[in-house]
């Protein structure tokens, strides 16, 4: 009788060498499997299976972040108005209800109006810096073309019979 064939060594993630696109595959997967990045890569894999565009995907997710975020402002503005009425114990029951209702749509229009200012703020920044790069971009163009024209002066004139 034979002995069993003794298991295959195998290596801790850490050491796995992998050839080829796997390699890149599994850098990818373990730097991306940590809890904190799980849900949302397999929300990506999952909508990447059913042929969802990564820009469909980020618009999709933005919406949700940005719903998400308005609604944590309202119930803070909720919450700072509870506060704020509970300061004021003379008040009658509607009297409160009212105090609360106006300050909670009061402090909502202002982080409306804040957020507007910021939202303009980067669209500016984003026109500016575009602008900036653009102009960046035509003057590396220009000096890569003097550059070559240089160069090519320099060999022309090297390569020419008679050139001592």
């Amino acid at each position: 009788m034979t002995p069993p064939p003794l298991p295959r060594p195998t290596r801790a993630p850490a050491e796995r060498r992998a050839k080829g696109t796997s390699a890149r595959r599994w850098l990818r997967r373990e730097r991306t499997s940590g809890p904190e990045e799980a849900p949302a890569g397999a929300v990506r894999r999952f909508l990447a299976r059913e042929g969802v565009r990564r820009r469909e995907c980020a618009k999709g997710i933005n919406d949700v972040e940005g719903y998400l975020l308005w609604q944590a402002e309202a119930a803070s503005a909720a919450a700072g108005a509870e506060v704020f009425a509970d300061r004021l114990p003379w008040l009658t029951s509607a009297q409160r209800e009212e105090v609360v209702r106006v300050y909670t749509d009061d402090r909502l229009e202002l982080s409306r109006a804040v957020l507007e200012r910021i939202a303009d703020r980067a669209r500016s920044l984003q026109r500016e810096y575009g602008e900036r790069y653009r102009l960046l971009r035509i003057r590396l163009l220009g000096g890569y073309l003097a550059a070559a024209a240089g160069a090519a002066a320099v060999l022309l004139a090297l390569g020419r019979p008679g050139h001592p």
